[in-house]
Parts: structure tokens; C-alpha cells; sequence
């Protein structure tokens, strides 16, 4: 693992990207499904291109370093989504994807708290429900106008090439995300990321679920929450691998058809939609042998369903993922040799996060004790809150 510290070592995202692009130029990068209604498969090196397009047409529409930009998209905009963060970091700006079902009160609080220089809507509707909480004035770029429109998201397939613009390249230092938190009883934080704790956060969590550059690694992760950009994304793209995402309108048996589609070897995703993929299987009709490892997290995974995993999945093992919005989400992991005996348990430490755990009083808990966890940090890169 310190060989991979160091292969990050000085790297922004777009120069990640970069470099990968000179190694894997033709393997799969990035399958997402687009508002256009299709599945975009893009290579290393057609990623990077649409990156610096990406980049081009933002700072035509004004976006500049150091700007945000709000992405209030779905999932089956996924490919949108995923290029317009690129062209972000490409311009050294910085990205925030928000929950288009949040209440008014949420959203109207996330873009006061954010002030965003632009946002990239998907429809009318959302445009003018962004234009009602946070001003007229807003400038708002859709996905549904047709090109040329002054309002129009610059799509950048076949977009005319040319140099990139003057002055965006970031530091790995340099905000880069804002991830609001969820599962809180106050108003949601906007979470600082950095090129380097995002490429830490790919670093960790792909190391933990044992990812490499032969790998297709596949889950169902909304594009609001550090699922995507963060621990699907950084995942792959550190460690070589492709990523699939996946529509939020997909239901178990497309998913399941899905990994046979992609060839997926690594799934991940959440207890509750696992348990209802695993039943669907069950009746039969899919072929999911091309899967290596499956991937969970968010919440316990109960041993019967860990146990049924194991009995129709025979070649899959599998990895609990423990973390926070707030640690990128890196955190701790159960590898397979610790299930199902410690399932429910925190695991061990995933590479460059570090775990206490604390009694009642906040003092760390003698060997034995039961206490709450005390968390997890990214040693390397520490986001911290708006």
C-alpha cells in the first residue's frame, strides 16, 4: 500500500486520469447511464478527452477556478453528472451534487450555504425551483435544451477540440468537493474535499475491497451523496479499474442483468436493496459467474443474508465497508476471512485512516469493553466543514 501512496503522491484528479489514460487508454474507464437515454461506455483516454471538452465548455459559460457549481441531477443523468464534476477539477472548480427530493427548506439552505456560480439542471422544473429559493438571477444550465441555447449544458462529445483555458490547473491541496452529510438531526454540513483526500479516499476503499486494474466494479449509489464521486469513482480510477454506475429507475432483475452486460467482477452496495437482488436471483435466469467479490455497507449486514450470498453466489467473497461523508467515505472494513464470525463489527482500519474506541465518557475504552466506535480519520488529507 505504500507503493500506492506514493503513485498518488502530488496528483490532482484530471492528472490521475491523465496518467491512467497513458496506461489503460482502451479499457473501460467509466459506463454510465445519460439523460439521452443510452449508456455511455467510455475508455481511459475518451474519458480524459471528454474531461478537457468538459472543461472548455464550462469556462465558455463563465466557470471559473475556484467557483462552484451545483449539479442537481438524477441518476439516470449519471454520465452528466460524472463529466461536469471532470470539468471542475479540470478548471479548478469545485463541484456540489445536491438531492433533487430534498424539501425546499434543505435545498434552499444548501445554496445559500454553497452561493454557486452556475448549476446544472435536468429539467425546467428544477431550473425554476432553483430560481425561486435562491434568486432569478441564478444561471442555471439544462441538460434538455438543444445545443447552441445560451442555457444549454455544453455537451462535450464531439465538441471541437482546442487548449485548455488559461490558468485552471488545481493544486492537490485545493477544495475540489462539497458533500452534504445525511443522517443528521441539524441542518446538513457541506463537507470539504481536496483533490488529495478524494484520490485518498479511491486509495483506501478500492484497496479495501481488493480492487485492480482487471476489475469492472458495478453498484447502485446516488449521485448526491460521496458514493459516486468519491467511493465508486476514486475507487476505480485509482486502482485501474472500470466503473458502472447505475440508474435510480433500474429495478434487481436489470441490475442483475446488468453485471452479466458489464461483465462486473466486484458489486457493491447496501444491505436492504442486496437482500432484495439475492431473492430476485433466486427465482432464477441470471448469470452473475463473472462476479469475483461483493461489496456492502451503510448498515448491518444481517448472516442470513451473508449466508445466502454465499450459498447462490459460491464464487463471490465478500467485504463490509464501515464510513462517513466526512471521511471521504474511508473508514474501516470486515475483509472476507472476517465473515460472517464479525458481522456487525467495525473491522480493521482501511490504509491511512486510524480508529479508536471510546467508553461513555469519551475516554478510549479498556480491552473488552463495549463502547460506540470513535470514528475514523484520513491521516493524509482531513476534510473538514464549510
Amino acid at each position: 500500500m505504500r507503493d500506492g501512496f506514493h503513485a498518488i503522491h502530488g496528483l490532482t484528479v484530471p492528472a490521475l486520469l491523465r496518467r491512467q489514460a497513458l496506461r489503460y487508454r482502451y479499457r473501460l474507464a467509466l459506463s454510465a447511464p445519460s439523460c439521452q437515454g443510452h449508456r455511455d461506455r467510455l475508455a481511459y483516454g475518451q474519458l480524459v478527452e471528454r474531461m478537457h471538452a468538459m472543461a472548455r465548455g464550462l469556462y465558455a459559460q463563465g466557470l471559473r477556478r475556484g467557483e462552484r457549481l451545483v449539479l442537481l441531477l438524477p441518476n439516470t443523468a449519471a454520465r452528466e453528472g460524472v463529466l461536469t464534476a471532470l470539468g471542475c477539477w479540470q478548471l479548478g472548480a469545485v463541484v456540489v451534487p445536491l438531492n433533487r427530493r430534498a424539501s425546499d427548506d434543505e435545498l434552499a439552505h444548501a445554496l445559500a450555504l454553497v452561493e454557486p456560480a452556475l448549476v446544472v439542471a435536468g429539467s425546467a422544473d428544477d431550473a425554476d425551483r432553483v430560481r425561486a429559493l435562491h434568486g432569478a438571477a441564478c444561471r442555471v444550465l439544462r441538460l434538455d435544451l438543444p445545443a447552441g441555447h445560451g442555457d444549454a449544458w455544453p455537451e462535450p462529445e464531439g465538441a471541437a477540440s482546442g487548449a485548455l483555458p488559461p490558468d485552471t490547473a488545481a493544486s492537490p491541496q485545493e477544495l475540489s468537493c462539497l458533500l452534504f452529510t445525511s443522517g443528521t438531526t441539524a441542518r446538513s454540513k457541506a463537507v470539504m474535499h481536496t483533490h488529495r483526500s478524494q484520490l485518498h479516499t479511491g486509495l483506501a476503499v478500492g484497496g479495501a475491497l481488493g480492487l485492480t486494474d482487471e476489475d469492472t466494479y458495478q453498484g447502485a449509489w446516488p449521485l448526491y451523496t460521496s458514493s459516486v464521486l468519491n467511493l465508486a469513482c476514486m475507487s476505480a480510477w485509482v486502482h485501474g479499474a472500470g466503473v458502472v454506475l447505475e440508474e435510480d429507475t433500474l429495478d434487481n432483475g436489470g441490475r442483475l442483468r446488468l453485471i452479466a452486460s458489464e461483465a462486473t467482477s466486484v458489486y457493491h452496495g447496501v444491505p436492504a436493496p442486496l437482500h432484495f437482488m439475492i431473492d430476485e436471483f433466486a427465482r432464477g435466469g441470471y448469470d452473475v459467474g463473472c462476479v469475483r467479490r461483493l461489496g456492502y455497507g451503510g448498515a448491518a449486514m444481517p448472516v442470513e443474508v451473508i449466508d445466502k450470498f454465499a450459498r447462490l453466489w459460491p464464487h463471490a467473497d465478500q467485504v463490509h465497508i464501515w464510513g462517513m461523508t466526512e471521511t471521504g467515505p474511508a473508514g474501516t472494513a470486515l475483509p472476507p476471512w472476517m465473515l460472517p464470525r464479525k458481522a456487525g463489527a467495525i473491522g480493521l482500519p482501511q490504509a491511512g485512516c486510524a480508529i479508536r474506541v471510546l467508553a461513555g465518557d469519551g475516554e478510549p475504552a479498556a480491552s473488552g469493553d463495549a463502547g460506540p466506535s470513535g470514528g475514523s480519520r484520513l491521516r493524509d488529507a482531513p476534510p473538514g466543514d464549510v
